[in-house]
C-alpha cells in the first residue's frame, strides 16, 4: 500500500484511518502558474482552496491537515494546520540537525489527534522532542543516519531501499 494517493483522492471519514499520509499536495496544486513556480516569489498557501476542490467543509479541512512549511508567512490563512520545519540544506551537518527527528515526532503524535488544529493552537507540538522521532524511527525498522547520503534517492528508485 503507498503511502501517498492520487491528488484530490477521496477522503474517507474514518478519524485514523489506515496510511499514515491519505494525500501530498504540491505547489501546482495551489494553482502556482509556472512563471511564480520558478519565481522567488512570496506565497500564501490557501488550505481553504483544496479543500473547496476536494469537497470538504474548512472545518474538516482543518481537523485533519497538516501543512509542513519553512516559511509562518505561508501558513497565515490556516496558522493552527501549520508545522513548522527548517529548510533542508544538504551541505550542513545532519548529525547536529535533529530536526527531521522532531518532525518525524509531530507527525506521529499528530496521527493519534481527532483534531490537529485545535491541538496545535493549544500548544500541543511544545513538547515534541527528536528522542521519540529516534524511536519511532527505530520501531519502523528505518536507520537513522548522521550524514547526507546523495545516492540515497537513487537507490530508493531502484527499489533497493523502501
Amino acid at each position: 500500500m503507498s503511502l501517498i494517493s492520487s491528488p484530490f483522492a477521496s477522503l474517507t471519514s474514518d478519524p485514523k484511518p489506515k496510511s499514515f499520509i491519505n494525500l501530498l499536495l504540491s505547489r501546482e496544486d495551489f494553482d502556482l502558474s509556472a512563471s511564480d513556480y520558478n519565481s522567488d516569489i512570496d506565497t500564501i498557501k490557501d488550505l481553504s482552496r483544496v479543500w473547496r476542490k476536494m469537497g470538504i467543509s474548512e472545518e474538516e479541512g482543518a481537523r485533519r491537515t497538516v501543512l509542513l512549511c519553512d516559511d509562518e508567512g505561508d501558513a497565515v490563512l490556516q496558522p493552527h494546520s501549520h508545522l513548522p520545519i527548517p529548510p533542508f540544506v544538504p551541505s550542513l551537518s545532519l548529525s547536529t540537525d535533529s530536526s527531521l527527528l522532531r518532525t518525524i515526532s509531530a507527525l506521529e503524535l499528530l496521527s493519534h489527534e481527532s483534531n490537529v488544529a485545535a491541538f496545535i493552537r493549544s500548544g500541543g507540538l511544545e513538547e515534541v522532542r527528536q528522542e521519540e522521532g529516534r524511536r519511532e524511527c527505530e520501531e519502523a525498522s528505518v536507520e537513522v543516519r548522521s550524514g547526507f547520503d546523495a545516492e540515497w534517492w537513487r537507490r530508493v528508485a531502484r527499489g533497493e531501499e523502501a
